[in-house]
């Protein structure tokens, strides 16, 4: 398996993603987007099931994303470091 982490996939510092590929031409691609209500969480907690996936030949892309505030839904993550 081959994985490349924190690719930028946006101008935000959170808009990074992880490939996971397999040895052999993949079947299909996933995107996998963590849980955590677009307020918490990170793309790191899908590895385990990025990992199965590769196993089961399909490219997986995990991401991270901008996050809001869980109570007004207000960007938190303003910053594009």
């Amino acid at each position: 398996m081959k994985i490349n982490k924190d690719l930028a996939y946006g101008a935000y510092a959170l808009q990074k993603l992880d490939i996971y590929e397999p040895e052999s031409d993949a079947i299909a691609d996933i995107v996998l987007v963590h849980g955590g209500g677009w307020w918490q969480g990170d793309k790191r907690k899908e590895d385990e099931l990025a990992s199965a996936l590769v196993a089961a030949n399909f490219r997986v892309a995990a991401i991270n994303y901008r996050l809001a505030n869980g109570a007004t839904g207000e960007n938190i993550s303003h910053s594009t470091d």
